[in-house]
C-alpha cells in the first residue's frame, strides 16, 4: 500500500504555525514547512539523504524513507499513528530503525 501525500495548504500552514515559535520569522517557518512537505513526498518514493540539527546542537546526516515496501516485516508499523505537524518521523536506512526530528531543525534535503 503506497501512501501518497497530497498538497493540503491548510496542513502546510498548520505546520508553519506550529514550528513558528522555533523559527525567527513566519517566512522561515513556512520554508521549513515546505521543506518538510517536499522531504515527505520524496521519502514516499524511496530513500532520501538529508541533514538536521540534533537537540545537543550537533548535525546529523540521515538517509530515510517512508516507503513501506522497502522495509522487512519486522520494521513495518503495526498501527497507524496520528502525525504531529512539528515532527518528521522516518525510517533510517543506515541505523535500520524508526527515528524522528523536529521540522524546525531540518537543514538540507538532497
Amino acid at each position: 500500500m503506497k501512501k501518497t501525500i497530497e498538497l493540503d495548504r491548510s496542513q502546510l500552514f498548520t505546520t508553519a504555525w506550529a514550528v513558528r515559535p522555533d523559527c525567527s520569522s513566519f517566512s522561515e517557518a513556512l520554508s521549513k514547512a515546505w521543506a518538510s512537505y517536499k522531504l515527505r513526498t520524496a521519502m514516499n518514493e524511496g530513500i532520501v539523504a538529508f541533514l538536521y540539527k540534533k537537540k545537543d546542537g550537533s548535525f546529523r546526516p540521515a538517509a530515510g524513507t517512508l516507503q513501506l515496501e522497502l522495509l522487512s516485516a519486522q520494521y513495518t508499523p503495526k498501527t497507524e499513528r496520528e502525525t504531529q505537524p512539528t515532527v518528521l518521523t522516518y525510517f533510517d536506512a543506515q541505523r535500520m530503525d524508526w527515528r524522528s526530528c523536529k521540522v524546525a531543525n531540518l537543514l538540507l534535503a538532497a
